[in-house]
């Protein structure tokens, strides 16, 4: 007999088919978990990204800062070479002296080392000073005082300030001698005489041809290799003065030709025919607190001076091929060649800016003769030096 189905009992198939509900149910909650992992995840990307940015920023912000500290460092160093060009371009009108100065009290433009200086340069300046109080007229620009300018035709110097570069405040070993100076005239240079007479010409050698002692031309710019007059001149002197208006030249007419002239400077120095030197033929109870040398002329012509006129035939070389090179500017005289010494004592030259009354002067050569001179042994021993100018 077959029993009849309970009410209790489920209906055929109705157990599978809860499970598969089930089943269903859970896949649907895996289904949303895992949407929801992946929303986390995507907002802990994001989150990253944004730090991410805001580092970025940071960094931005970091080397904005640092921008803005080395902008303030170049207005700071700019500010610092403002004031040492102002400070540069006060000196005192007669002498050039660049320490201790004192403002005219009138104009407040021009500078004097001392009450005496300021004295002497009255009958000059006082035109600067009345000039200053007048309006100046549309168009006419004046230049300021003590900014020299060379007269038409005369000597131009290469471009930047007429100012000498600071000589060492003493000198060691026997002697020096400083350079003729093409361009020159009596009085353009602390310590000219009056009267003194012009030199030859650059063009015009005082003396010996070039090769008559039988020494090497060599000059080595820096410590470079050694080079033809015309070459050095053409590719280190005219490039090196136009850009910085000095240059230096090692083992000018070397080792050998140099104590030559040193023997010259040394007999002419026992002859006592050096005097103190002046400052732009002006006499000053204040000259020795600028400079202290002993100066005297040579024309190249004297007895006994024979290496001297080789150094200035050579020295003219030189300016004939710079000549027409130094911008627009044109060298067509020089003076005698100086002869200084500096006896030791703590003798020296101040700083100070050369040719302040302006008169023309174009270049000063200056041939020092202590071999192997160095600033500490010159204030460990101080000896008599010579320089030729």
């Amino acid at each position: 007999m077959e029993r009849e189905q309970s009410d209790a009992d489920p209906p055929p198939g109705g157990a599978s088919n809860m499970e598969r509900e089930q089943s269903d149910a859970d896949r649907e909650r895996e289904r949303d978990r895992d949407r929801d992992r992946d929303r986390d995840r995507e907002r802990d990307r994001e989150r990253e990204r944004e730090r991410d940015r805001e580092r970025d920023r940071d960094r931005e912000r970091e080397r904005e800062r640092d921008r803005d500290r080395e902008r303030e460092r170049d207005r700071e160093r700019d500010r610092d070479r403002e004031r040492d060009r102002e400070r540069e371009r006060q000196f005192c009108e007669l002498c050039g002296k660049m320490e201790n100065l004192l403002k005219c009290g009138r104009c407040r433009s021009s500078f004097y080392c001392s009450k005496e200086h300021q004295k002497q340069h009255w009958k000059k300046h006082k035109l600067l000073c009345k000039e200053a109080d007048k309006p100046a007229p549309p168009g006419d620009h004046k230049a300021p005082p003590g900014d020299h300018k060379a007269p038409p035709g005369d000597h131009k110097a290469p471009p930047g300030d007429h100012k000498a570069p600071e000589k060492p405040r003493e000198k060691t070993g026997d002697s020096t001698a400083s350079p003729t100076e093409p361009g020159d005239k009596p009085g353009d240079k602390p310590g000219d005489k009056p009267g003194d007479k012009p030199g030859d010409k650059p063009g015009d050698k005082p003396g010996d041809k070039p090769g008559e002692d039988g020494s090497n031309d060599t000059a080595t710019p820096n410590g470079q290799s050694s080079s033809s007059p015309q070459k050095l001149a053409v590719d280190y002197i005219v490039p090196c003065m136009n850009k910085h208006g000095i240059c230096v030249v090692d083992h000018f007419l070397g080792d050998e030709t140099g104590m030559g002239i040193l023997d010259n400077v040394k007999a002419l120095h026992k002859t006592g025919k050096f005097t103190d030197g002046q400052l732009v033929s002006q006499k000053s109870d204040s000259t020795k607190d600028i400079r202290g040398d002993k100066i005297t002329w040579i024309e190249g012509r004297e007895s006994g001076c024979e290496k001297i006129r080789f150094l200035m035939s050579r020295m003219d070389d030189l300016i004939r091929y710079c000549n027409g090179n130094l911008g627009d500017y044109t060298i067509n005289g020089r003076t005698k060649a100086m002869v200084a010494c500096y006896p030791g004592n703590g003798t020296g030259y101040v700083r100070h800016v050369d040719n302040p009354n302006g008169d023309g002067r174009c270049v000063t050569c200056i041939y020092y003769l202590n071999k192997d001179w160095t600033a500490k042994v010159s204030e460990e021993r101080l000896r008599c030096d010579f320089i030729l100018v």
